[in-house]
C-alpha cells in the first residue's frame, strides 16, 4: 500500500511541478540558449539541476535526482526528435511541423558526441553582431529604439560568452513609443519616425484600411538636417496598397482619397500616422476602421499573386530609380550651392550623406537663404550632375570644375533650344 501511495504521489506531483511540465520544452530551450554552444554543452545532470533551481522542479526531497534526471533525458530526447526533423530525419515529426517548432524555438538542441546538449540557434553571435551593426548604423533611429532592437537581437541569439558569462537574463529597455505631439531633441517627433510608422502602415495595408499622415520636410538647423511638419502639419488621407524598399530609402505606395493616380511617400518623412475609424462595435468594443479605395487599375498591373512587384513599379515611376555607378578610384567631393527650402530634394536623392556648412562670404549669397552642401559619400557623378541640372532653380554647383562646367554646359544648350522655339 505504501509503495502504491508513493507512485500515486509521484505520478501526481506537487502543483509546480505540473506548472513546470506544462512549461517544460520552452523553460529547456531557454536555459540552453543562455548557459550553452557547441563548446560549452550542459549534462543531464546540470540541466535537472539548473531546472530545478529556476522552477523548484523535483518535488521536494522524497523525489529522488535519479528520477529527476530521467524525465529530463526523455524530455532531452523529444527535443533532439524535433531537430532531427528539420533535417527529415525524425521517427515521429514530419518536417513541416519539425519546421514550425524550429522558428518556435529559434533554432534546435543538438547533442555532442560525449552527452552534453547545447543549443544551435537559427542566429548566431556573428549573425547578431552583424545585425545590431545595421541597427546602430540606422541614420532613421533614435537612441531608445537602437538599444530596444540590439537586445531584441541578443535575446535571439545562444548568449553564451567564454570572456563574460551571463549571470543575468537580458533586461530588454521599454519598446519605444510615437507621440506625434512632443517635440524630441534635435527637431523631429519623439520616439519613432520610422520603426513605429512602419508597424502601423503594414496594420492598415494588411487590414486595407485608410490613414491619415502629417508630412515632414527636413532644414537646415545647427548645422545638420531636421525633419520638421510640412505645410504647418496639413493632414492628408491616403488608401495604403504597399511598402517598399528601394536602394536604401523606404516608400509607402498610396492613392489619395477620391484619387486614382498612384504616388508614393517616402516613410522617414511621414511625421506622424494613424489609421482612419469608422465606428466602435458596441457588443464587443472594436475598432471598425474605415476601407481604403479598391486597387486602382493603373497598381493592378504590379501585383503578382497577391504581392506587390517593387522592380516593376520603380521602373515605370523612376524618381525612385538610382542610376548604377562604379566606385571610382579618386573620390570626388561634390560641393552645393542649396537653398533651404531644397534640402528634402537632396536626402530624397542622396539619402543624409553629407555634410551642411554656412556660405562664404566670397559667393556673394544670402546665409538666410542659402547654405553650402557638402556631399561626403560616393554619391556618382552622373546622378549628381542629373540632380543638378534638374534641380538647378535652388541647387548650384560649386565643385569639382568639370561638375560646374558640364552642368553649364547643359542648361545653356536647354536654354537654346528653348529660344529656338520662340
Amino acid at each position: 500500500m505504501q509503495a502504491k501511495s508513493n507512485t500515486g504521489k509521484r505520478t501526481a506531483g506537487t502543483e509546480t511541478e505540473k506548472a513546470v511540465r506544462s512549461q517544460i520544452y520552452p523553460l529547456i530551450v531557454a536555459l540552453l540558449k543562455e548557459k550553452t554552444d557547441q563548446e560549452h554543452p550542459m549534462s543531464i545532470k546540470m540541466i535537472a539541476c539548473e531546472l530545478n533551481q529556476r522552477a523548484g522542479y523535483g518535488g521536494g526531497a522524497s523525489y529522488r535526482a535519479e528520477n529527476a534526471e530521467r524525465s529530463v533525458r526523455r524530455w532531452m530526447e523529444e527535443l533532439l526528435e524535433a531537430g532531427r526533423g528539420y533535417e527529415e530525419k525524425s521517427r515521429v515529426l514530419n518536417k513541416k511541423v519539425a519546421d514550425e517548432l524550429y522558428k518556435a524555438y529559434g533554432g534546435r538542441v543538438r547533442e555532442d558526441p560525449n552527452g552534453g546538449y547545447w543549443f544551435e540557434p537559427i542566429l548566431t553571435a556573428g549573425d547578431i553582431s552583424m545585425v545590431n551593426a545595421t541597427i546602430i548604423s540606422n541614420r532613421y533611429l533614435s537612441p531608445k529604439e537602437k538599444a530596444y532592437l540590439t537586445a531584441r537581437e541578443e535575446m535571439m541569439s545562444s548568449g553564451y560568452n567564454r570572456n563574460f558569462a551571463r549571470t543575468a537574463p537580458i533586461q530588454l529597455p521599454p519598446r519605444p513609443k510615437q507621440s506625434a505631439n512632443t517635440m524630441a531633441a534635435g527637431g523631429g517627433p519623439a520616439g519613432n519616425i520610422v520603426l513605429e510608422n512602419i508597424c502601423i502602415l503594414h496594420e492598415a495595408i494588411r487590414r486595407k484600411c485608410r490613414i491619415r499622415i502629417v508630412y515632414g520636410e527636413y532644414i537646415e538647423k545647427d548645422g545638420k538636417a531636421k525633419l520638421q511638419k510640412k505645410n504647418e502639419g496639413k493632414e492628408a488621407v491616403l488608401n495604403p496598397y504597399a511598402l517598399v524598399s528601394q536602394r536604401g530609402q523606404y516608400y509607402l505606395i498610396v492613392t489619395h482619397e477620391n484619387h486614382e493616380n498612384p504616388t508614393h511617400y517616402r516613410v522617414d518623412r511621414i511625421w506622424s500616422v494613424e489609421k482612419l475609424v469608422e465606428k466602435k462595435d458596441e457588443k464587443t468594443g472594436r475598432l471598425i476602421y474605415r476601407p481604403r479605395n479598391e486597387v486602382p487599375e493603373v497598381l493592378k498591373d504590379f501585383y503578382k499573386n497577391g504581392e506587390f512587384d517593387a522592380e516593376a513599379y520603380t521602373k515605370r515611376y523612376p524618381l525612385m530609380q538610382w542610376e548604377d555607378w562604379k566606385a571610382e578610384e579618386n573620390r570626388e567631393e561634390y560641393v552645393l550651392l542649396c537653398r533651404h527650402s531644397a534640402i528634402s530634394l537632396v536626402i530624397d536623392h542622396f539619402g543624409q550623406t553629407f555634410s551642411l556648412e554656412a556660405v562664404p562670404e566670397k559667393y556673394g549669397f544670402s546665409r538666410k537663404d542659402h547654405v553650402l552642401l557638402r556631399l561626403t559619400e560616393k554619391a556618382g557623378y552622373k546622378n549628381v550632375k542629373l540632380f543638378c541640372i534638374q534641380q538647378n532653380a535652388v541647387i548650384t554647383p560649386l565643385g569639382p570644375e568639370r561638375l560646374v562646367a558640364e552642368v553649364d554646359q547643359a542648361l545653356d544648350e536647354a536654354l537654346k533650344r528653348i529660344r529656338s522655339l520662340r
